[in-house]
C-alpha cells in the first residue's frame, strides 16, 4: 500500500508541476528569466548535480538535474521520476514538495531541460518533443499472415 500511495504522489507531482503554467487553455508560457531554483539554494532533504551537453548535431545545449534524496539508499535502489521541462519544473520545486517526496520511499529526480534561463528553449523543444519531418513515401510491407498491405492501412488497421 505504501508504494501505491508513493508513486500516486509521484504521479500528483509530476502532473502539478506540469499544470503548473497553465493559468488557462491555450496559454503560453512566461518566458522571462528565472532565478534561482532549489537545487541553486540547496535542500535539507535532497542534495544536486546538474550536468550540462549539447547534442551531437550541435543545435540544442541541455541542462540535467539530478536530485538525490539525503537518506540512505533501500535496498531496492531509490525509484526514479523524470521531469521533462527541466527549467520549468525546477523553478517550481520546493523544500515542502521534497520534504513531502522523502516519506515511505522516497525518489529520485531527474529534471531534463535546456542550458537557459527561460522556462524553455522554444526551438530546440520543437526539434526535441516534434517528429522530425520525413518525405512521405508509401511502401508495402508484409504482415504476419503474408498479406501485402501499405504502411498507412496497417497503422489503420
Amino acid at each position: 500500500m505504501d508504494n501505491r500511495v508513493k508513486w500516486g504522489g509521484a504521479a500528483l507531482l509530476a502532473l502539478s508541476v506540469a499544470l503548473m503554467p497553465a493559468a488557462r487553455v491555450n496559454a503560453r508560457p512566461r518566458m522571462e528569466p528565472l532565478g534561482d531554483n532549489i537545487a541553486d539554494r540547496g535542500s535539507a532533504f535532497y542534495r544536486f548535480a546538474t550536468c550540462t551537453f549539447t547534442s551531437a548535431d550541435g543545435l540544442r545545449h541541455y541542462k540535467v538535474w539530478i536530485g538525490v534524496p539525503r537518506q540512505a539508499a533501500p535496498a531496492a535502489c531509490f525509484p526514479v521520476l523524470y521531469l521533462l521541462d527541466g527549467n520549468a519544473a525546477m523553478a517550481r520545486l520546493s523544500e515542502r514538495r521534497l520534504q513531502q517526496l522523502t516519506t515511505g520511499t522516497p525518489l529520485v529526480l531527474v529534471a531534463v531541460g535546456y542550458d537557459t534561463p527561460l522556462p524553455l528553449d522554444m526551438q530546440a523543444r520543437v526539434l526535441d518533443y516534434a517528429p522530425a519531418r520525413r518525405p512521405a513515401r508509401r511502401c508495402a510491407t508484409r504482415t504476419l499472415c503474408g498479406r501485402r498491405q501499405s504502411r498507412f492501412s496497417r497503422a489503420a488497421a
